[in-house]
């Protein structure tokens, strides 16, 4: 696997878990008491993947 590979692989995980904290923020029923949290824990790792992209170059493929 090349570095630009492993590089996605992380791009790709990140983004993955942007995804499912800004789905669980979403849906007030399910942790109802932690929405917030979620919530902010949606934009750290929406920084995270931004940040990555502008180190790696990675994007949505």
């Amino acid at each position: 696997m090349t570095n630009q590979e492993k590089n996605q692989e992380v791009f790709d995980k990140l983004s993955e878990l942007e995804e499912f904290f800004f789905n669980k923020s979403r849906n007030p029923e399910e942790l109802e008491y932690f929405q917030r949290i979620l919530f902010e824990m949606h934009g750290s790792m929406k920084t995270l993947v931004c940040q990555w992209h502008n180190l790696t170059g990675c994007k949505n493929q």
